[in-house]
């Protein structure tokens, strides 16, 4: 019985690592909830179309404009479809169409959605989306449904 107990707790202690995505690049899943509490929108999305925003480059940055399917509103106003700002360091690859993600998103004056500073984009994993779900819950009346389509 103390093997196999052992075995569980290694499975567990694995299964936590691969979860967080830190292996893979992804922000860690515990900075899900401050993106969703901080930020006005958040959603799944299915890239749909990326391009380059050159008047919007500076020295060391680019920013790309992405146009994307709403999967599933967690926070924000209900849309079927968004377009937001999002700079990364230079060089970089546009992110992939067809990529589902979990993005929060800010809102400029002018009404332009964007990946703050302080914002994630996480891989729209079961987990990430359950902790997005979970922080919107705490936020928002009982009831209140959020699912787009």
């Amino acid at each position: 019985m103390p093997a196999l107990q052992a075995l569980a707790i290694a499975v567990l202690a694995v299964t936590a690592v691969a979860v967080s995505g830190a292996d893979d690049g992804a922000p860690p899943l515990e900075l899900v909830a401050d993106n969703v509490r901080a930020m006005p929108y958040t959603a799944c999305v299915q890239i749909a179309d990326v391009s380059e925003v050159p008047e919007r480059q500076a020295a060391g940055y680019v920013t790309f404009k992405i146009e994307a399917a709403v999967i599933e509103r967690i926070r924000g106003d209900a849309a079927r479809r968004i377009a937001y700002l999002q700079t990364v360091e230079a060089p970089a690859r546009p992110p992939a169409i067809g990529r589902r993600i979990l993005v929060s998103l800010q809102q400029a004056p002018d009404g332009t959605r964007f990946v703050p500073d302080n914002g994630y984009v996480f891989p729209a994993s079961a987990a990430a989306m359950q902790r997005a779900r979970a922080a919107a819950a705490k936020l928002r009346p009982k009831g209140a449904e959020q699912r787009c389509g």
